[in-house]
């Protein structure tokens, strides 16, 4: 290996490793909210398999930054997904995600909690947007062993992208009667 061949992995490890703790500060701070939302609402008589969510979500976040924090000896090194606690645990952000976008209800229902609904919603945009960051730093530090894997990390990284756009779609969809669900 020549020495611009050596600057060239040491650039990249180095714009990875920034990349990483960004995206782990920018983790901290969505943690924070959630934990922010559930203690605004906590004491307002809301359902608590609500302020269950926010609690699961704020912990699934936590638990991801430090899978990523615990990632930054393995960047370079080729996995296989089922060894990528990274992306397992992306995979977690989003179900809990998820799972708030459908308990939002029980706050809709109370007109007085329409702007805790809109940052909710914000929030749960930024988390997609976030969960996307780092599925892609993942598949880049840890480049997939087998070719699908990494075209699914990408399917995956877009929808985390636009988890908010595609929740509403889906929701309309169920009002309408499209979906064949209840």
């Amino acid at each position: 290996m020549g020495s611009g061949e050596g600057e060239a992995i040491r650039n990249r490890l180095i714009e990875l490793s920034g990349r990483l703790d960004r995206l782990i500060e920018e983790g901290e701070r969505m943690a924070g909210e959630f934990k922010n939302i559930r203690e605004s609402i906590k004491d307002e008589g809301v359902m608590f398999t609500l302020l269950e969510g926010f609690d699961g979500a704020e912990k699934a976040v936590n638990e991801l930054c430090e899978k990523l924090r615990g990632s930054r000896e393995n960047i370079g090194r080729k996995l296989d997904l089922l060894e990528n606690s990274v992306f397992e645990q992306c995979l977690i952000v989003l179900s809990r995600a998820i799972g708030l976008w459908y308990k939002k209800k029980a706050i809709v229902l109370i007109k007085e909690r329409e702007t805790i609904v809109r940052r909710l919603m914000t929030d749960l945009g930024l988390l997609g947007f976030w969960v996307g960051s780092c599925i892609r730093w993942s598949r880049e530090a840890n480049p997939p062993i087998r070719p699908l894997h990494d075209l699914l990390m990408e399917v995956i990284a877009t929808f985390a992208d636009n988890l908010v756009e595609a929740l509403m779609f889906e929701e309309k969809q169920r009002e309408k009667g499209l979906l064949g669900l209840g």
